[in-house]
Order: structure tokens, then C-alpha cells, then sequence
């Protein structure tokens, strides 16, 4: 399957955008598989099987190999440095949804299955700062989008080698960080306001 990227910096809606994706699979009656490691994600749906190492990927694949029929499989990946430091690489793999932390991808420069998603080139750089990762190659955008940061939600998608860069803005809801860091900004602001 072909894989898509997910990739930003800290706070530019990843983990949102893969959330949102993945309930749209599963209304589509597919079978999610949730690759979290770290524990992330706090996905309600029953239907999600949820991993986070080798014997429970290994047990999946035999599973998925003596399948005859049924729905169509998709793999989510919360964190592609803890997949692809924990799983063997493999080809002919289901198709994935990935996230990527740009302040990870380095750790991850001659791994295969960072070499693999390097040949394919489809997916989405969120927050704009599309230089600040190295899995997707986006040829014609000039310094100023390469550079500067956007909103979260703000992205650029890449839909494969050759293909030109589209410009998406997606709504993001708000997490609980942000929902909290405004909070703190409303009392300070009335605080201060009190003081006056």
C-alpha cells in the first residue's frame, strides 16, 4: 500500500489530522490498526486495535496473512521513529497513515523504512516550515514557505514524485495544551485588568 505523511512541528495539528482520518476509515468500514508506542492517542473506538511492539505486530500479521476476505486494513503509525527503530521493514505493506516529528527524522537517515517513505513523497507538512523536515520534497515552493511558520492547520500537500504542491488549511480543533494555554492568557489579561 502507499504510504501518507503526517509531518510538522510541535502543535501544527498531526495528531489531529491522523484522529480525524482515522474515524473517517473506520466509518468506511475498514479495520484500523494503531501503531502507538507512546501512547498518544486516546481513540474511543472500540474498533481500533492498538500496538506497540514487535510481538503484537508479529501476531498481526499472521492474523492479517490466514485472512481470507473481509474489510480493507489500515495501519495509523502515532510516531514514525519509534515504528521504524521497532518494526523490520518490510515491502508490500498494508497502506499507513504516519506521522513524523521533524525533530526526529534525522535519528532516522538510512533506516529503510525512512528510505522507503523518501522514494514516495505523498503526504502533508502542517504549520507551514516545510523546510524543517527532509521526507517531503517540495521543489517549488519558494524560501518564504520553506521558512516561515504558519497556524496550525495551515499545510502543504505533496502527492507523489514530480507532483506540484498544494496549499490545504484544515480546521483544527482545539487540544487540551492549547485549551489550557488560553485559559492562562484570559486570567492574566483579567488580572491585569483588576490591577487597573
Amino acid at each position: 500500500g502507499k504510504p501518507f505523511v503526517i509531518t510538522g512541528g510541535h502543535g501544527s495539528g498531526k495528531k489531529s489530522l491522523l484522529s480525524a482520518l482515522l474515524y473517517g476509515c473506520i466509518r468506511q468500514g475498514m479495520q484500523v490498526v494503531l501503531f502507538d508506542k507512546r501512547k498518544e492517542f486516546d481513540l474511543k473506538e472500540k474498533t481500533v486495535t492498538v500496538i506497540d511492539g514487535l510481538p503484537e505486530w508479529n501476531k498481526l500479521r499472521k492474523e492479517l496473512s490466514e485472512k481470507k476476505e473481509g474489510s480493507p486494513v489500515v495501519l495509523a503509525v502515532g510516531n514514525l521513529a519509534d515504528f521504524a527503530n521497532t518494526i523490520p521493514y518490510e515491502e508490500n505493506m498494508l497502506p499507513m497513515l504516519i506521522i513524523s516529528g521533524t525533530n526526529e527524522e534525522l535519528t532516522l537517515i538510512g533506516n529503510p523504512w525512512y528510505e522507503w517513505l523518501l522514494t514516495v513523497q505523498c503526504g502533508i507538512c502542517l504549520g507551514g516550515n516545510a523546510g524543517s523536515q527532509r521526507i517531503l520534497a517540495f521543489e517549488d515552493l519558494g524560501y518564504e514557505h520553506m521558512s516561515r511558520s504558519k497556524p496550525p492547520g495551515y499545510g502543504y500537500l505533496k502527492q507523489g514524485v514530480g507532483k506540484p504542491t498544494r496549499f490545504l488549511y484544515l480546521p483544527v480543533l482545539p487540544s487540551k495544551e492549547t485549551e489550557d494555554n488560553g485559559k492562562e492568557e484570559n486570567e492574566t489579561k483579567k488580572e491585569r485588568q483588576e490591577k487597573e
